[in-house]
């Protein structure tokens, strides 16, 4: 076989994958079309899904999910309970990104701007994995505009635990990266693979609308890995000055892990965390994993509840009135 017969087999072969991506990704566009509605925010436009009445509360998505992740049988609950309002983060789902990236502090402007287009007021932020960085951010510098946190097996330091959750860290997912994009279906698939197992170790990955393999491809388009990798390099930047700040977080605080989480290990993330800001609550489900919004729906509503039990408390404290002011003789009696 001579060069040109090699050759025209290989553009076949290339253009045949690039055709199977490129169906993958429209059938994924058909099957999961935009679920929200459309906010723009100092020109940028944010995907957001606003479901249920009362109490409001705000769901943020990791840095390998989306809206999505927040589907099924939480948001049901969620909606039934609150309201419920999930953001598709700059970049992911169907979010634009600004050109220029976004500091941990500039997302959570970005994600204020949001809250204040929805009218809600004062609301709980639920926040999975890398969103842990963003919600302490937004706590940090609007904490009075928060009722509280609850944090899902949360990132929350600069140290080799987080950065082992470097998406360009796995080998194969490089090796992805290295590799013309027609050429992904053969290594890319391997990657997604790999890492929702690992995101839901030891569990058993679920049949559910978010590990569709058909949505996986919709959230490895090249907009989505340029995010992903953008928010890794700016929590690694600017989270380290935020940490030492974290016990001046006034707001309630509400911490829940998978016991066997794998990728943001409780010992370097959360339970650091409760240990640094002494007023927050910490919840331990054992044999769980990672992805606790999709395989412990339950124990997170429980967690949502008990931070806003603790909201009002604080408000009923914060509202009380001051005792009026004894004098000595009366103080000190007879």
């Amino acid at each position: 076989m001579g060069w040109v017969q090699i050759t025209a087999g290989i553009v076949v072969i290339a253009g045949a994958l690039a055709g199977l991506e490129l169906w993958r990704r429209r059938s994924a566009l058909r099957r999961y079309p935009a679920d929200g509605q459309q906010v723009r925010v100092d020109g940028v436009a944010m995907n957001v899904v606003v479901r249920g009445e009362g109490r409001p509360i705000v769901m943020l998505h990791g840095n390998y999910g989306d809206a999505t992740d927040f589907s099924g049988k939480l948001r049901k609950r969620a909606s039934a309970d609150f309201k419920t309002v999930i953001i598709d983060r700059p970049g992911y789902g169907f979010s634009e990104r600004p050109p220029e990236g976004l500091s941990l502090i500039g997302q959570a402007a970005l994600v204020r701007g949001v809250v204040k287009h929805t009218g809600i007021a004062r609301p709980l932020l639920v926040a999975h994995s890398w969103s842990g960085f963003l919600a302490l951010a937004y706590a940090l510098e609007h904490g009075n505009e928060i009722a509280g946190l609850v944090l899902l097996n949360p990132l929350c330091y600069v140290d080799d635990a987080a950065r082992r959750t470097d998406p360009r860290g796995h080998a194969v997912y490089r090796a992805s990266e290295a590799v013309s994009p027609m050429l992904r279906p053969l290594v890319g698939s391997r990657a997604d693979r790999t890492n929702i197992r690992a995101r839901f170790a030891p569990e058993p990955v679920p049949d559910t609308e978010a590990t569709d393999p058909l949505l996986n491809a919709h959230r490895e388009r090249p907009k989505h890995r340029r995010a992903r990798a953008e928010d890794f390099a700016a929590a690694m930047r600017d989270a380290g000055p935020l940490a030492a700040h974290y016990p001046e977080i006034t707001t309630p605080i509400v911490i829940v892990v998978g016991e066997e989480d794998r990728i943001a290990s409780p010992q370097h993330h959360a339970y650091r965390l409760h240990n640094q800001v002494h007023h927050s609550r910490l919840v331990v489900i054992p044999n769980a994993g990672h992805m606790i919004p999709i395989t412990r729906p339950d124990d997170v509503m429980a967690a949502i509840h008990q931070a806003w039990q603790l909201a009002h408390a604080q408000d009923s404290d914060t509202l009380r009135p001051t005792p009026p002011k004894m004098d000595a003789e009366f103080i000190k009696g007879d």
